[in-house]
C-alpha cells in the first residue's frame, strides 16, 4: 500500500465504507496483517472466540491509550465496562455460533455486506476503559474470519461525544474508581451468565493474598481459596442462590452451575434468593496457610425484563472480629464456669457460714433498720428468746421476742449504734426466774457500700456508707461472773497473805522478766514494784552469781528439776549488794512448759556479814601464820649467819689474840663489825616498815634538787657495796635538764633509792650494767632503775611487795624480803605509784612516779 492511499484512509471516516476497502485491499493484495493494522482507520483487532485480543492496531493508543503489545493475549472483558460485558460476551457468542443476539442496546446485528460478502456480522455498541481509567462508549463492528470461525475482526470508533457529556464521561468512572480502589473492604461484580468475575477492588489482593489478574485469569481460584470445611456449605448456598430462572440465558449450557463459582467472592456472598440481599460469612485460606472469616453482602441488579444479569457486593475481613468473638466466647464460657462454681460455693459457704453461726453459742441476730424486724438469727438466740424454730423469730418485732422492759432497753442500745454508726460493746444483766442473768452484747454496724448490694444514700457524707443493719451477739457470762467474783476474792485472800510475809515473792517469766512482786521483795532491793515490773531478775543480779543462776533457770524451764536453792547476792537499787537465799518453784501447763515460777527470798545480809568477817579473820590469821612464818625463816637465816660469824671471831680472838698479829686480828674485828652492822640494819627495816605499817612514817617534803641529791646519793652507795666487796657493776645514769627542784622527802627518797639499786646489784651478774634514768616532766619525777639480772618469776610477782616475801628463783643470795615492801611504803607516802616490768633469766626494771 502506498503512501498516498493511506493518506486517504487517513482523511475518510466513514466507518463501512473504509473497512470494506481495507478489507477487500487485504484480501487481494494479500497485504500481511501487520501491515493491515498499521493502516491510519479508526481502530481495528482480531479476537478469539473468548475475547483475548490475537492483534490489535497502533490506534488504539492515540484513542485509548493501550498499546497493541498490551492487548495481545488479554480478555476483553478485562477493560469493557461490568454492565455492558454480559452483552458484549453474547454479541461475541452469537457471531461465533452463527446465530442472532439482541444487541447492547436492543437493536438486532444487521449481516454486513460490501467487501465482506454476506458474511454474518454484528454491531453494537459498549463501554471501554481508557488508561486513565475512564470509560469511552465504542461502537463495534464485528466480521467473523472467512478461514476460521474461532476468530473475529473487528472495526470499532468513539462515539462516547454522542452518548455522554465531558463531565460524565471523565466523573462518574473516575469518581467510582477511585471509591472502589479506596475501600479498605473488596468490591466486586460478578456475571452469573457468563461466569465471569467482571470487578474486584484491589483490596481483594490484601484479603486473599492473590492477585486480582489471578481472579479475571480463572474465577474458579475463587472456589479454591473457600476453607474446605465451608466448601460443601457454600455449593450448596450457590445452587440455591444460582436458580436458572432467575438468571438470562447462558451463554455456554454445557457448563453447570455446580461448576460456576457463582455470585460474589465465595459461599455466603450471594443473595439467598436471585431477589434478595445476601448476607453470610465464610472462611477462606491464603496461599501462605492463614485462615481469614469474611463476611459477604452481595445484591441483585436486574434489566429492564427484571431478569438478574450482575451481582454486586462487598466482601470484608473480619477475622480479627471473629477472633475477638471467639475470645468472648471462650472468656464468656469462662465466665459462666467460673460462676457457676461460685455460685455454688456461696451457696455451700452460706450453708457452712449458717451451720457454723449456729454452733456458736453466742445469741446473734441482725436486725434492720428502717423495718426493725430481725432479717437473722442464730439457733441459740431461738433457744434464748424460748421459740423452737427460727421461723418463729425472723421478721419479727424485738418486742415479739422480748419482755416490754428487755425490748425497751435493745430498742435504745440499736437506736444509738443506728445514729452514731460506731460498735458499741455493753453488759447487760436481768433477774431470770431462779438466779441473776448476766450478757455481753456487742453491737456493730452494716454499712451500704457501691461495691456492696442495695443503693447507698446519695445524699449521705458518710464515707463509708449509709448504716443500714446491725448486729447484735450477746453472750451469757453468768457462769464467768461468779467465777470471777470468786478469783477475786481468792487473789484478795492470796495478796493478803502474800504482802504479809516475812519474806520476798515474786513471780517470773520463762524470759526471766517480772509479773508480780510483794512488798518485802521491793524492801530488800531498794525498788519500786512498777520499776521491778519493767525489769528482769538478770539485771539485779550480781555478774558474779549470774552463770550459777542460769544453769540451774535453764534446767527448771527444760523441766530437767521443778526447784532449786541458792544463795546469790542481788544489786539494790543503790548499788549495794544484798545478800538473799532464793529458793524458785516451777509452774508449768499441761504440755510441760513453763508458764512462770515461784522465787521465795530471804535476807541472809547478816549471815553473810557475819561469814565475811570469819573469813577476814580466818585470812587474816592465815596471813599471820604466813608472815610469822617467814619471819622467823628470815631471822633464822639472816641472824643467825651474822651471830655466828660474831661468835666464831670473838672465840678466835679470845684464844688466839695475844699470839695473832695485827692484821689478823684487825680481820676478825672487822668481820664482827660487819656482822653487827648487818643485823643493825635489819633491825632498822623492821621497825621502819613496823612504822609504815602503822602509818607512822613522818612524811616531810621539802624542796630538794634532784640533780644535786641522786649526783651525792650514788656515790655512797658505790662506797657502801665497795667496802663489803659485793660491788663490781658499772652504773649508767641519765639525768633530767637543768636543775629541777622537787617537793619530796629526802629521807624516804634515799630509801627507795638504796633498796631498789640493791636489789638490782645483788640479783645481777658481776659485770652487768645497772641503767638509771631520772626524767621529769614539771610535774612528775620518774625514776626507772633497770638491771640484767636473774629476773622475777611470773607467779612471784602478784607478791612481790608483800613483806618477807622472796621470790623462788634467789637461791642462796642473801636478803630479807622487806626492801621492796619498804620502797612501796615510801612510794605511797609520796602519793605515787611503783610499777615492775620482768621475766626471768632476762632482768627486771622497776619504774616509780612521784609527784612533784
Amino acid at each position: 500500500m502506498s503512501d498516498s492511499s493511506m493518506g486517504r484512509f487517513s482523511a475518510q471516516r466513514s466507518p463501512a465504507p473504509t473497512l470494506a476497502q481495507a478489507f477487500e485491499q487485504y484480501s487481494q493484495s494479500q497485504v500481511s496483517l501487520q501491515q493491515f493494522f498499521h493502516l491510519p482507520l479508526d481502530l481495528l483487532c482480531s479476537l478469539n472466540r473468548d475475547g483475548c485480543f490475537r492483534s490489535a492496531s497502533f490506534s488504539w493508543i492515540q484513542t485509548l491509550g493501550w498499546r497493541p503489545e498490551e492487548l495481545e493475549g488479554q480478555n476483553w472483558g478485562h477493560w469493557i465496562h461490568p454492565q455492558d460485558l454480559q452483552s458484549s460476551f453474547l454479541q461475541l457468542n452469537s457471531l461465533i455460533n452463527q446465530r442472532p443476539a439482541a444487541s447492547a442496546r436492543g437493536r438486532s446485528a444487521p449481516a454486513l455486506g460490501g467487501p465482506f460478502g454476506h458474511r454474518l456480522g454484528s454491531s453494537f455498541q459498549h463501554r471501554f476503559r481508557h488508561r486513565d481509567g475512564s470509560y469511552r462508549w465504542l461502537h463495534w463492528q464485528l466480521v467473523a474470519d472467512p478461514d476460521s470461525q474461532q476468530i473475529v475482526h473487528g472495526w470499532l470508533r468513539d462515539v462516547t461525544h454522542e452518548k455522554v457529556s465531558p463531565a460524565e464521561q471523565f466523573g462518574f468512572e473516575r469518581e467510582f474508581l477511585q471509591l472502589a480502589q479506596t475501600l479498605r473492604d473488596v468490591f466486586w461484580i460478578h456475571d452469573p451468565v457468563t461466569n465471569q468475575q467482571l470487578y474486584v477492588s484491589p483490596s481483594y489482593e490484601r484479603v486473599w493474598g492473590r492477585s486480582c489478574n489471578s481472579l479475571y485469569s480463572d474465577p474458579s481460584s475463587l472456589q479454591a481459596a473457600i476453607h474446605p470445611e465451608d466448601r460443601g456449605y457454600v455449593q450448596a448456598a450457590l445452587r440455591q442462590l444460582c436458580s436458572p430462572s432467575q438468571l438470562p440465558l447462558n451463554p455456554d449450557p454445557a457448563q453447570g452451575l455446580d461448576s460456576a463459582p457463582g455470585p460474589g467472592l465465595g459461599p455466603g456472598l450471594g443473595p439467598e434468593s436471585a431477589t434478595d440481599q445476601g448476607n453470610l460469612e465464610y472462611r477462606i485460606q491464603t496461599p501462605e496457610g492463614e485462615i481469614r472469616w469474611i463476611h459477604d453482602r452481595s445484591f441483585p441488579l436486574r434489566n429492564a425484563n427484571g431478569e438478574v444479569y450482575r451481582f454486586i457486593g462487598v466482601a470484608e475481613d473480619i477475622t480479627e472480629q471473629r477472633q475477638a468473638e471467639q475470645a468472648c466466647d471462650r472468656l464468656f464460657q469462662q465466665i459462666s464456669a467460673q460462676n457457676q462454681t461460685l455460685e455454688q460455693g456461696i451457696a455451700q459457704r452460706t450453708a457452712e457460714l449458717r451451720a457454723i453461726i449456729d454452733a456458736i453459742p453466742d445469741q446473734i441476730y441482725v436486725i434492720n433498720r428502717d423495718s426493725q424486724r430481725i432479717d437473722y438469727c442464730n439457733r441459740a438466740f431461738v433457744e434464748a428468746v424460748g421459740r423452737g424454730d427460727r421461723l418463729e423469730v425472723e421478721g419479727k418485732h424485738l418486742t415479739d421476742c422480748f419482755s416490754p422492759e428487755q425490748a425497751a432497753q435493745a430498742a435504745r442500745q440499736n437506736q444509738l449504734v443506728f445514729d452514731q454508726g460506731q460498735p458499741l460493746q455493753v453488759e447487760d444483766s436481768w433477774q431470770a426466774a431462779e438466779r441473776q442473768c448476766h450478757l455481753d452484747i456487742l453491737k456493730v454496724p452494716l454499712r451500704r457500700s457501691p461495691d456492696g448490694p442495695g443503693p447507698r444514700d446519695a445524699d449521705s457524707s458518710d464515707p463509708e456508707g449509709e448504716v443500714y443493719a446491725l448486729v447484735s451477739a450477746a453472750r451469757d457470762v453468768t457462769d464467768f461472773k461468779v467465777a470471777e467474783i470468786k478469783l477475786q476474792n481468792s487473789q484478795a485472800l492470796f495478796r493478803a497473805i502474800v504482802e504479809q510475809a516475812a519474806v520476798g515473792i515474786s513471780l517470773v517469766s520463762p524470759q526471766g522478766k517480772f509479773i508480780e512482786v510483794n512488798q518485802k521483795f521491793c524492801d530488800l532491793l531498794g525498788y519500786d514494784r512498777q520499776e521491778l515490773m519493767e525489769m528482769t531478775f538478770q539485771e539485779i543480779t550480781d555478774p558474779h552469781y549470774l552463770q550459777e543462776d542460769l544453769i540451774y533457770y535453764r534446767r527448771l524451764l527444760t523441766g530437767e528439776i521443778s526447784s532449786f536453792s541458792i544463795e546469790k547476792c542481788f544489786i539494790r537499787k543503790d548499788q549495794s549488794l544484798q545478800w538473799a537465799a532464793l529458793t524458785v518453784s516451777g509452774v508449768y501447763d499441761e504440755k510441760g512448759a513453763m508458764k512462770f515460777d515461784i522465787g521465795v527470798l530471804q535476807d541472809i545480809n547478816d549471815r553473810k556479814l557475819a561469814e565475811a568477817e570469819v573469813l577476814k579473820s580466818l585470812e587474816k590469821e592465815r596471813e599471820l601464820n604466813e608472815l610469822k612464818s617467814r619471819v622467823i625463816s628470815m631471822i633464822s637465816h639472816e641472824y643467825r649467819t651474822p651471830l655466828t660469824i660474831i661468835c666464831s671471831s670473838a672465840e678466835l680472838l679470845e684464844r688466839y689474840g695475844p699470839q695473832w698479829d695485827t692484821p689478823r686480828r684487825s680481820t676478825h674485828f672487822e668481820r664482827i663489825q660487819k656482822s653487827v652492822q648487818h643485823l643493825t640494819e635489819l633491825v632498822n627495816d623492821v621497825l621502819f616498815l613496823n612504822r609504815a605499817e602503822a602509818d607512822r612514817l613522818n612524811f616531810s617534803p621539802a624542796a630538794v634538787d634532784v640533780v644535786d641529791f641522786f649526783q651525792n646519793l650514788f656515790p655512797e652507795i658505790q662506797d657502801a657495796f665497795e667496802s663489803q666487796n659485793d660491788y663490781a657493776h658499772p652504773l649508767r645514769v641519765s639525768y633530767p635538764p637543768g636543775q629541777p627542784i622537787c617537793q619530796l622527802d629526802e629521807r624516804l627518797l634515799r630509801q627507795i633509792v638504796t633498796n631498789l639499786f640493791s636489789n638490782a646489784i645483788k640479783y645481777s651478774p658481776e659485770g652487768q650494767p645497772i641503767d638509771c634514768d631520772i626524767r621529769w616532766d614539771g610535774e612528775l619525777l620518774e625514776l626507772s632503775v633497770r638491771d640484767r639480772g636473774i629476773g622475777i618469776p611470773k607467779e612471784d610477782q602478784p607478791y612481790l611487795f608483800d613483806s618477807f616475801h622472796r621470790a623462788a628463783n634467789v637461791g642462796t643470795i642473801p636478803g630479807t624480803g622487806l626492801g621492796l615492801s619498804i620502797v612501796r611504803k615510801c612510794v605511797e607516802a609520796h602519793r605515787g605509784e611503783i610499777s615492775v616490768d620482768s621475766k626471768e633469766g632476762q632482768g627486771t626494771s622497776f619504774t616509780v612516779r612521784l609527784p612533784g
